[in-house]
């Protein structure tokens, strides 16, 4: 019985092929006509499941109480040194920032005016420590540079960090460059 009709079909539209094209051609109009009407995609991941569920209804609870927390693209920059990233993400936070239509705000929650007055805070008590005593040692070279922050205060504060008896500091060599390890004696010995 079903292959009576495909044959008749066939044989329709052999015996009419303009009117057949025509009709294929109306129906795959009208096709695309209610697939534009009737179709669409949601790509928004929070309305695949119901808002009726309980922990969905919990989370509304929480995104309403902590809006900041919604919507959020964190962005993690590594660099060489502290200054490069530093660098990079001010500079990302810029151009970003200037996208209105694509970021509503643009943040840096580790810089600001609190973190550039604060920001020993935050470190760990070890590292506070380690800071403020390499403060102290550098306390000559630093005050001689502030009294005079031209090139000749740097280069008259240079031989009193050589003259200091514990050496030129933590991390230094007797240059005064930074050190990656135990700095060498002349002759190759250490």
């Amino acid at each position: 019985m079903f292959n009576h009709w495909i044959i008749a079909i066939v044989r329709c539209a052999t015996h009419w092929p303009k009117l057949t094209a025509i009709i294929a051609l109306v129906c795959s109009a009208l096709s695309v006509a209610y697939t534009l009407s009737h179709f669409a995609i949601n790509t928004d991941t929070s309305s695949l499941l119901s808002s009726k569920l309980e922990w969905r209804q919990r989370e509304s609870q929480f995104e309403a109480a902590f809006p900041g927390r919604v919507n959020v693209i964190a962005v993690v920059i590594d660099a060489q040194t502290p200054e490069l990233a530093e660098r990079a993400s001010r500079q990302l936070a810029s151009r970003l920032s200037q996208e209105r239509q694509l970021f509503k705000t643009v943040r840096r929650p580790d810089a600001g005016p609190f973190f550039e007055r604060n920001g020993l805070l935050f470190l760990a008590p070890e590292e506070v420590q380690r800071t403020t005593e390499q403060l102290v040692q550098a306390q000559p070279l630093l005050g001689t540079v502030a009294a005079d922050p031209s090139a000749r205060g740097v280069f008259h504060a240079r031989p009193r960090l050589r003259a200091e008896p514990e050496g030129p500091g933590p991390g230094l060599s007797p240059s005064g460059r930074p050190s990656r390890g135990p700095v060498p004696r002349r002759g190759g010995h250490e």
